[in-house]
């Protein structure tokens, strides 16, 4: 959060601008994580306990999470982008 703050006071924006961006977007991902955790953890049949000890299984759940965050974030750009064209 602190260097999305930084970059985006150094790139010439508002200070209080730039605060409130890099709080929405922590507060996002934060969420984001929550409900991709919650939904994967059931459908992949993972405990959290083994989701704490097992390497392998961490990494078999934060895969799948890392490529909902991209394609979503991808899908978000194409719809903003779009509906700022029009």
């Amino acid at each position: 959060m602190l260097l999305s703050f930084l970059c985006l006071t150094q790139l010439g924006g508002d200070l209080s601008l730039a605060l409130i961006a890099s709080l929405i977007s922590y507060l996002v991902l934060i969420i984001f994580e929550i409900v991709c955790m919650s939904f994967l953890i059931p459908v992949l049949g993972v405990t959290p306990e083994a989701l704490l000890t097992d390497l392998f299984v961490r990494t078999l759940v934060t895969v799948p999470q890392v490529l909902l965050l991209f394609i979503s974030a991808y899908f978000l750009r194409k719809y903003f982008k779009r509906g700022l064209n029009q």
